[in-house]
């Protein structure tokens, strides 16, 4: 499980940034991959600390 859960980080890291060069506005493509990357690591953050604990125990 934490092996999917690693991997999933990585390819947010990519696929994020792939979704928002789509924008053809630089300054909201910045925004939006900010955002989606900020988004994504808070609920890693909260999934980590909530819901991983539940399913190693």
């Amino acid at each position: 499980m934490s092996k999917l859960l690693l991997l999933s980080i990585v390819v947010g890291l990519v696929v994020i940034p792939i979704w928002a060069a789509r924008e053809p506005h630089p300054l909201r493509a910045m925004r939006l991959a900010l955002l989606g990357l900020a988004v994504l690591h808070v609920g890693y953050a909260l999934f980590a600390r909530f819901v991983l604990p539940r399913i190693a125990a």
